[in-house]
């Protein structure tokens, strides 16, 4: 809801009506740089924008494009108010003046009507800033153009004012950029996109490699794969479990605590065949190598903290690479999502 003051945002008071000068500068109303293609794509935009300072620019900014609007139409009235059908068959805008009389049109210079399809709402914080920031510019090159061919003082001030409007648009957008950029990861701004990636889409969740199995149903444990083609490798905790057994009547029924990774894996018992519930990770919680300079602290060889991934060869053939994927095999894991670390690294250990 916006509050509408009822005067334009800069004066417009044309002395002399030129129907030639109109013919051109409509380009600004419904032209593929124009204000009504701005005013649309920041007030879209600003929906999937993920911080607050950066969805009050994109309203900001949108809302004064309508201004702009605004200010682009009336001059186009003024410039065509009173004309005579030999002005127009002069001035060349009588073929604009065959379907519109002297109505104000959203179209091109070139006479296409306006459209959607020169506008995008990509849904990527990055992707569309980098879009408003050329925007801006073309929007610019637009009014830098009109100032080459138009002569009277009356159009060139308000065409003035809503050049200087783009420049400093420009700059808002910078800053927008400066503040997304902030709240990423410094050494790779493209990990992951902040308008999508948030807690209820975590990058991992969708590239994480799927659980194989050999098993036709889920164990009871509810890890999802009662066998692993490459099981799980087991959490630091001992294997211990409470004295009691499961259905089969052998092993263990339930683990006596539960292990880091938040769940037990069911593997098969050696002694007596039956499926037990062993102390082990999650299924696809692999073991990855200490490595000091991954910044994954390794509790025991066999396995670390859990919360690395490791990148089997299978990686390289069909299935995509963990966003953010560095070159020490760890792939940052959802929890570290909220609070990204600044200076990078894996987000584990």
């Amino acid at each position: 809801m916006w509050l509408y003051e009822k005067k334009l945002e800069y004066p417009v008071k044309i002395k002399r009506p030129n129907p030639a000068l109109a013919k051109f500068i409509i380009s600004q109303v419904g032209g593929p740089d124009g204000e009504m293609a701005a005013a649309t794509r920041y007030l879209q935009q600003r929906y999937s924008m993920p911080y607050a300072q950066v969805k009050g620019m994109l309203t900001d900014i949108g809302t004064e494009e309508l201004a702009h609007i605004e200010m682009v139409s009336a001059i186009i009235y003024q410039l065509t108010r009173c004309m005579t059908p030999e002005e127009i068959k002069r001035s060349g805008f009588d073929t604009y003046f065959v379907d519109h009389t002297a109505g104000v049109y959203p179209q091109a210079a070139s006479g296409y009507p306006f459209s959607a399809s020169v506008l995008q709402v990509a849904g990527d914080t990055l992707a569309d800033l980098y879009e408003d920031l050329a925007a801006e510019q073309k929007a610019r090159k637009t009014y830098d153009n009109i100032l080459r061919l138009a002569d009277d003082p009356d159009v060139r001030d308000p065409i003035k004012f809503l050049r200087e409007r783009e420049v400093v648009h420009f700059q808002r957008f910078g800053d927008a950029l400066r503040i997304t950029q902030e709240n990423l990861d410094a050494k790779n701004f493209y990990a992951f996109n902040p308008s999508f990636d948030k807690k209820c889409n975590p990058p991992q969740k969708l590239f994480s490699p799927p659980c194989t199995s050999d098993a036709a149903a889920a164990p009871a444990c509810g890890c999802g794969c009662a066998q692993q083609a490459q099981p799980c490798q087991p959490c630091a905790q001992p294997r211990s479990c409470a004295p009691v057994n499961n259905a089969c009547g052998c092993g263990c029924a339930v683990p006596a605590a539960e292990p880091a990774c938040g769940c037990a894996n069911a593997v098969p018992d050696t002694v007596c065949g039956c499926t037990t519930v062993v102390t082990e990770t999650t299924c696809g919680c692999a073991a990855v190598a200490a490595d000091a300079a991954c910044g994954c602290a390794a509790a025991m060889p066999e396995k670390p903290a859990c919360g690395c991934v490791e990148t089997p060869p299978v990686y390289s053939s069909f299935v995509p690479n963990p966003i953010g994927m560095n070159n020490c095999g760890c792939a940052p894991q959802p929890a570290p999502y909220a609070k990204r670390n600044k200076r990078g690294g894996c987000g584990c250990g």
